[in-house]
C-alpha cells in the first residue's frame, strides 16, 4: 500500500525500499525467520503513529521495541547515561534510532552505516556538538573539537578506521560517567581501555588529561606550548618573507 503512485490513499514513502537494504531486510530476504518484519516494530492491527505514547515506536518506546530481539543490549543501555536520562525524562536523550538509523539499519562493516568505525564519531557529534543540548545536562560541547584535533581524530577523518573513535574509549551501549567505577573511562579502567589498542598500557596513561583543548589557558602546560609554536612558526615566516 505504502509504494510511490499507490491508489489505496496510504501515505507514500520509501521506507520499505531502505529497509530492504537493512540488514533486517536482507536478514529477512535469505529466510531468517527470527529477523524482524514490518508488523515487529509498529504492530499488527493496534498501529499508531509515532508521535502516539502508545506506539510502538514512539520515542521513548523504541528501546524497549529493539530490546524484544537485542535483550542483552537494551540492558546494557538501559544502565548507560543515555538510557537513564530517558528513563528520567530528557528528550534529548538518543535512543536506537539515533544512532542506528530506522528502517535503513546496517552492519557496523558498511561503509554507509551510521555505527561504520568511520562514522561513529560524526554520529555522536549530532548532539554531543551541539553547546544548548550538552549544557542541560552539564556535558562539555568541546569535546567534539578536542577529538576531530586529537592523532586519533585527525587519522579518523584520513580513513584509518583501527584509529580509535567514541565507542572505542566510551562502548557503544554501556557509556557511564567516568566517576562510575564500571566506566570504561574511570581512572581505574583507562589502563585496560587504552590497553586495547596500545599493548603495555600502565597506570600513566590514566594521568595525563584526556579531550584537552589546547586554545584554553586551562590546558596548562599543553596551552603554553602550543601558543609558544604559534609564535614560532609566525616568527619564522615573517623572517623569510623579510629575508
Amino acid at each position: 500500500c505504502h509504494y510511490s503512485g499507490n491508489t489505496a490513499g496510504a501515505p507514500q514513502i520509501q521506507k520499505y525500499l531502505e529497509f530492504e537494504q537493512s540488514v533486517h531486510g536482507k536478514a529477512l530476504a535469505a529466510g531468517n525467520a527470527k529477523a524482524p518484519a514490518c508488523q515487529d516494530c509498529h504492530g499488527d492491527h493496534f498501529i499508531l503513529p509515532g508521535s502516539d505514547p502508545r506506539s510502538q515506536v514512539q520515542r521513548t518506546n523504541v528501546p524497549k521495541a529493539c530490546g524484544t530481539c537485542h535483550l542483552k543490549i537494551f540492558a546494557q543501555y538501559e544502565a548507560s547515561v543515555h538510557g537513564k536520562a530517558l528513563a528520567n525524562g530528557a528528550a534529548d536523550a538518543p535512543v536506537c534510532t539515533n544512532c542506528h538509523g530506522e528502517h535503513n539499519i546496517r552492519g557496523p562493516a558498511d561503509k554507509t552505516s551510521m555505527v561504520n568505525a568511520g562514522h561513529v564519531a560524526n554520529t555522536c557529534a549530532h548532539c554531543h556538538s551541539k553547546v544548548v543540548i550538552m549544557e542541560k545536562y552539564g556535558v562539555k560541547a568541546e569535546q567534539v573539537a578536542t577529538y576531530q584535533e586529537s592523532f586519533h581524530g585527525i587519522a579518523n577523518e584520513f580513513g584509518v578506521l583501527t584509529a580509535a573513535n567514541c565507542a572505542s574509549c566510551h562502548t557503544a551501549h554501556e557509556i557511564l560517567p567516568a566517576s562510575d567505577p564500571l566506566s570504561s573511562v574511570s581512572t581505574a579502567n583507562i589502563p585496560k581501555t587504552c590497553g586495547r589498542c596500545h599493548p603495555g598500557a600502565n597506570a600513566n596513561f590514566a594521568k595525563g588529561r584526556i579531550h584537552i583543548n589546547a586554545k584554553d589557558k586551562s590546558a596548562g602546560i599543553v596551552y603554553w606550548v602550543a601558543l609558544g609554536f604559534k609564535i614560532l612558526t609566525l616568527s619564522t615566516l615573517a623572517g623569510l618573507f623579510i629575508h
